[in-house]
């Protein structure tokens, strides 16, 4: 599959956050974003996932055939656990036919049985960290996008 990125701007609160960005991705490569906070690195990989919409320009996927939806992960500097429930739920919620079962064994490769039951507002930033990598490689993707963690 490849992703192309033509003409994309996008603006927040009157502000360019992406102008004129021509990207295209192909399957099968490593690409890496680099640029200084607010440059629009982490609006151009919501963009990719479609998690965003460009204000201007256009998102072409060139494979569409044999990938009808593009399952994208993300890990993302803030994170995206709701901090209420417990790993378990925040792994088993990435997709609808992610069992209990699955989360719970994937998550015992990381973190004791013990802390797999309590508010991941209460596990440590490292495990919670954890609990996001298990969530993003849960599901087989096509893409996966992580940023900067630690």
């Amino acid at each position: 599959m490849t992703i192309i990125l033509e003409h994309i701007t996008k603006i927040y609160n009157g502000r360019k956050v992406i102008d004129d960005l021509n990207v295209e991705i192909e399957d099968g490569r490593c690409y890496a974003f680099v640029g200084p906070e607010g440059a629009g690195k982490t609006t151009s990989l919501k963009i990719f996932m479609g998690l965003e919409q460009p204000d201007e320009g256009q998102v072409a996927r060139m494979g569409d055939y044999k990938y009808p939806t593009l399952h994208s992960a993300y890990v993302s500097q803030a994170g995206q656990l709701n901090p209420k429930k417990n790993a378990i739920w925040n792994v088993k919620k990435v997709h609808r036919w992610a069992s209990k079962g699955r989360a719970i064994e994937e998550l015992k490769r990381f973190l004791p049985e013990e802390r797999l039951d309590i508010p991941v507002s209460e596990l440590t930033d490292v495990e919670r960290r954890l609990v996001e990598i298990v969530r993003a490689f849960l599901f087989p993707q096509i893409l996966l996008f992580w940023m900067s963690l630690f």
